[in-house]
């Protein structure tokens, strides 16, 4: 052996340095010849885990005497080579303590403590179950001889067999399944077998108890189950049988072991001892039963499997399929042609949410049928949401509050193709659901009616305009027609004269001082073509020349005609324009009071006779 060396050590126990009792003598004769040669050997901590409550024992024999100085950390022993020798023979270790990785068992309050209960892990791996590593102790060694020379040097390493719990926690190798317990079969008085999934302990062959409790909904629970500092469960359990129970508990036999009890004063519905093949086969015997076929309510599991040292929870979630209940939608809706319509379902009442407390994602399907799929440009929300989708007529919103979801469906926004005006339905149906869990609930259809509101292409297109004969009409001086379509897209206006046998030329002429529009006159029907602003001026420009001495009644049938742009939802506008004739005086005449003539003598008077007439 050498003054160097690695000992391997109980954690917290005193150890002997392991020295033969002439290790001087032995290993550095070359070095310190003789045996009473005086020498001093020193030993200094260098690194690891060392503190005021670790020290190495002070021996002294013969000659050598030994301190340990706690201050400097280093232990020093100077005599004769034969009596450090035998000093080394006698020298002990004592660890430095480290509270963090005592047992639970050890009088430091501060040391580790293995809990009982943690989460449940698949895996079985529980990376924090082992106490915090204590790691080596390191010393560096040196004998100096009498003229302080250095002539031996050497480390010394410490060693602990690191402190283990030294068990396995039983686990669930598969998790419980959530559970859907809408059949029937769950209601009957021998009631169904769940899934408990699968119980493991590792290597371990000791004895398992498993152990069973209801709960009220908590996705805190779900995510990760309750406990406590110390490892013990801390969630407050139903002990009713409100949420249901488990059929004849007790007279369910395993082998020739059976549960210890049924339900207790903390909740307990099931607790059973036995090996791991044994406990998997109880809790796959298990029957639950509902409290009635009105138990509907989403509620959970806490399981637990343990060894009496160690063990684990899982959450497993029993659910109620059910049609989701919502309040009657409004019927009703409108919209005006190219105009953006807000649809509002109102304020939408969930009438059995507090059923179904799991749900974490609210969804509407929105479907609008045929008619409403062609005249939609747009169908969305103005509500900002997790997911909003509009397809093929299918209009698809989900978020994962209520709040915001309630809103979304008050913000319903229609955006319709030019246009469309026709009348419509779309359906709804709303879905509450938690994916992990696998529960959904879905709200029976709502149809909901669309109407359709015309908007008006033109203005002033039924007007009455009185003309006078044998002067030309400036319609500006009325109210001129105008198109007010939103896009200056090609239009024609068409004036067809209702005169039975007359002509145009007969009756009179319409004419605009605007060269940009093109005008043709077909037999007793005059159109003007061109774009929404070049014909909006010939309209305002727009006059009528009565034929001479014509002052009837005309009946113009007027027609507003787009023929650009999309015209699939394109309709007419029509109207008349009632041309009321006003006749022109043809003379005056002012009778004179009184002539005076003479015979034979020609006399000039004023007759009072003025033609007016212009033609």
């Amino acid at each position: 052996m050498a003054l160097g060396k690695t000992i391997q050590y109980t954690p917290f126990q005193e150890t002997s340095f392991g020295y033969g009792a002439t290790e001087i003598a032995s290993n550095y004769s070359s070095l310190i010849p003789n045996a009473t040669d005086v020498i001093t050997l020193t030993i200094t901590y260098s690194s690891g885990n060392w503190d005021s409550t670790g020290h190495i024992s002070t021996p002294s024999v013969g000659t050598a005497v030994s301190v340990y100085n706690p201050t400097t950390q280093e232990f020093v022993v100077k005599g004769q080579r034969q009596d450090v020798d035998a000093v080394l023979a006698l020298l002990k270790f004592y660890p430095a303590d480290k509270p963090v990785s005592r047992p639970k068992s050890a009088s430091n309050l501060n040391g580790f403590t293995t809990l009982l209960y943690k989460a449940n892990q698949t895996t079985g791996n529980f990376a924090d179950e082992n106490p915090t590593a204590i790691g080596n102790t390191e010393f560096s060694a040196r004998i100096n001889n009498a003229s302080g020379v250095q002539k031996v040097t050497g480390t010394i390493i410490w060693d602990p067999v690191e402190p283990t719990t030294g068990n396995q926690r039983p686990f669930f190798s598969t998790t419980p399944a959530h559970n859907n317990y809408s059949t029937n079969t769950y209601d009957a008085t021998t009631g169904d077998t769940l899934d408990f999934g699968v119980i493991s302990h590792g290597s371990d062959t000791e004895n398992v108890t498993v152990k069973g409790f209801f709960a009220p909904f908590n996705n805190a629970h779900y995510t990760s189950p309750i406990v406590d500092t110390t490892g013990a469960l801390s969630t407050s359990f139903i002990t009713d049988n409100s949420l249901g129970d488990f059929v004849d508990v007790q007279d369910l036999y395993v082998g020739d072991k059976i549960a210890t009890n049924e339900t207790t004063d903390d909740g307990e519905r099931f607790n059973f001892t036995g090996s791991v093949a044994e406990a998997q086969a109880f809790v796959d015997n298990l029957r639950f039963k509902t409290s009635s076929a009105s138990q509907t309510k989403t509620f959970n599991m806490h399981l637990t499997v343990d060894d009496g040292i160690t063990g684990s929870v899982a959450v497993k979630t029993m659910y109620h399929d059910k049609a989701l209940s919502v309040s009657t939608l409004p019927t009703t809706q409108t919209f005006k042609e190219d105009n953006t319509a807000v649809f509002d379902m109102g304020a939408v009442v969930f009438g059995n949410v507090d059923e179904i407390p799991e749900v974490n994602s609210f969804k509407a399907v929105i479907t609008l049928d045929s008619t409403g799929t062609s005249g939609a440009t747009s169908f969305g929300t103005t509500t900002t949401v997790d997911t909003e989708t509009f397809s093929a007529g299918v209009l698809t919103i989900i978020d994962d509050n209520l709040t915001t979801f309630k809103q979304a469906i008050r913000n319903l926004e229609f955006v319709p193709v030019a246009d469309f005006n026709s009348s419509f339905t779309f359906t709804v149906v709303i879905t509450f659901a938690n994916a992990t869990i696998g529960s959904s609930y879905a709200s029976a259809s709502q149809t909901i009616n669309v109407t359709g509101q015309e908007a008006s292409e033109v203005e002033n297109i039924s007007v009455t305009h009185n003309y006078t004969e044998d002067q030309t009409y400036y319609f500006k001086e009325n109210t001129p027609l105008q198109i007010i379509h939103p896009i200056n897209q090609a239009f024609k206006v068409e004036f067809q004269y209702a005169i039975n046998s007359q002509t145009i030329s007969e009756v009179g002429d319409l004419n605009t001082t605007n060269t940009d529009v093109t005008k043709t006159t077909n037999v007793n029907t005059i159109t003007f073509t061109g774009t929404r602003d070049q014909l909006n001026d010939a309209l305002e420009n727009l006059f009528f020349t009565p034929a001479t001495d014509v002052n009837q009644n005309i009946r113009i049938n007027v027609t507003v005609t787009r023929t650009g742009g999309d015209l699939t939802f394109e309709s007419k506008s029509t109207g008349v324009f009632g041309m009321i004739g006003n006749p022109q005086t043809e003379f005056t005449f002012d009778s004179p009071t009184k002539i005076t003539w003479a015979e034979d003598t020609t006399v000039r008077f004023l007759s009072g006779l003025v033609i007016t007439d212009t033609s």
